[in-house]
């Protein structure tokens, strides 16, 4: 078996003290079942039905909280251009693998995001006979 490397974030919901500095005590203990490429995997499908076929799943980083998720990048690909830009993320359960669906107005954005950029993109030239 050939071995990965992957990141881990840790998400703080505090807000910064107004002066001195945070102290942070970081421990994590639990199960992670399902693998970074499975997560990448059930996120592109996601992506692929209910945003466009354009966007690709990029690479999964792990983000330790209640649930730890696989925080998926949703990156919008063009035919011969590649991979264009980042246009939001999708959370994948790290113990299930269930897509943890983005509310209706986040994925309108991140429809509304490709779109844009796909409008600004010049047309490529046709093709000469």
């Amino acid at each position: 078996m050939e071995a990965h490397t992957f990141q881990v974030v840790l998400e703080v919901k505090e807000p910064w003290p107004d002066s001195g500095s945070l102290h942070l005590d970081a421990h994590f203990a639990g199960d992670v079942a399902v693998s970074p490429s499975l997560a990448r995997q059930r996120a592109g499908g996601f992506l692929a039905g209910e945003v466009t076929l354009m966007v690709l799943a990029g690479a999964p980083v792990l983000v330790l909280g209640q649930p730890p998720v696989w925080r998926v990048p949703a990156c919008l690909h063009f035919p011969g251009l590649g991979p264009i830009a980042t246009i939001g993320s999708v959370d994948v359960d790290s113990v299930t693998g269930k897509v943890l669906s983005p509310p209706p107005d986040e994925i309108a954005a991140m429809q509304r995001h490709a779109n844009a950029i796909a409008a600004s993109l010049p047309l490529p030239a046709a093709p000469t006979v």
